[in-house]
Parts: structure tokens; sequence; C-alpha cells
């Protein structure tokens, strides 16, 4: 997303240069709300009345498994399926609203959830767990193209997609030129379809 954004930003009088800071979903809306940080881009978070968003990245959830795993053999996989099955996720220390929207979803599909004692958010972290099959993987499509050539496959969700969404989140009594400029920007990439925002939204 910033590496659009940034060439318009660059033109506006004056121009707007952002200053990316990695951290994580829970930092920074503790930095949001400490107004130690401007502007955060997490996976959807839970917010408070003091913060505002908009969507820029929609993403469905995929199952990793072994190559050898029966449930690599399906075109789709059934959540019923995964009952019982160790599901490594993301911990919910990291973000505890996409943690819960995950085992809310699977549950209503029918999956008895069974949270893996090892937790991933990277794939390099994800694959070890799923290739010694000590879990199956769940992950966002675009984080599991990586796992081509890698002795594990994924496969999608049978049913309605599970989704789930990055967003830009600021202050909403923000008054800064600046924070106002990268909100309009992202905004006109985003329904200008320069995102590709494509998955449909949440019901």
């Amino acid at each position: 997303m910033f590496e659009l954004a940034a060439p318009r930003l660059a033109r506006r009088d004056p121009p707007v240069r952002p200053v990316p800071v990695p951290m994580g979903t829970r930092e920074q809306l503790r930095a949001l709300a400490a107004r130690r940080l401007d502007v955060g881009h997490t996976w959807q978070p839970e917010l408070t009345g003091e913060l505002t968003s908009l969507c820029t990245a929609r993403e469905r959830l995929v199952v990793v498994v072994a190559a050898g795993d029966p449930l690599a053999a399906e075109d789709a996989v059934d959540p019923v399926a995964l009952s019982g099955r160790p599901l490594a996720l993301v911990p919910r220390a990291t973000n505890p609203w996409v943690h819960d929207h995950y085992v809310r979803e699977l549950t209503a599909r029918g999956t008895r959830v069974t949270v893996a004692r090892q937790h991933a958010v990277r794939l390099d972290r994800l694959l070890p767990l799923v290739l010694a099959r000590t879990a199956i993987g769940l992950t966002t499509e675009r984080a599991a193209a990586g796992v081509a050539g890698t002795g594990a496959v994924s496969r999608p969700l049978a049913g309605p997609p599970l989704l789930v969404e990055h967003r830009l989140v600021w202050r909403a009594d923000t008054s800064d030129t600046a924070v106002l400029a990268l909100v309009d920007v992202v905004r006109e990439l985003v329904d200008g379809g320069a995102l590709g925002l494509s998955a449909p939204p949440p019901p």
C-alpha cells in the first residue's frame, strides 16, 4: 500500500513523507492512544471510540497442511474436518480480535476448535509446525502463496469464505494535515481499485 501511496504523497504541497516503524497490532493501538504514533496499518483491530479506520485489504483464510495429509487431497477443506486437530492461529496476545474472530467463525461452521500450543504469526514459523504434523496452519491467501515447493500445500475452506481485513487506523480527532493527506490518498487508491480490494465484505 505505502509503495503506491508514497509517490502521490510526495507530489502534495507541501509534500508528505511517511516514516514506517515496525510495530505489532496491540503496540500500534497503544501508541495511537498515547499520541506517539500518527497512523497505524494493521490486521483488523478492535477499535476504541477514539480511533477510526479504513479497510485497505481483505483476504480469505486458507488451510496449510503437509502434502501427505489427507486434507491435501481435498479441493476445499470442510471446516468440520478440522475438528480436534491442533490449529496454529495468530496468537491472541498479538491480535485478540483476529484470534477470536478465527475461533468464532470456525466454531460457527461446525469446527470443534483445538488451538495448538505453538503459535505462528509468519509463514516461516508456521511451516515447521505443518511439516512436522504438529499443527494445521491457518493463514491468509497471500501469505500461503509462499508454500509452493516446501512440501506443504494450501487449500481454501469450503463454504462461505472466512475473511480478515487490513486497516489503516488513525485518531478520529486528528487535525494533522499530513495524516489527513495520507488518509485521503489511501482512500483514493481504495476507491480506484488500485489496492485490489476484491474480496466481498463480511455480511
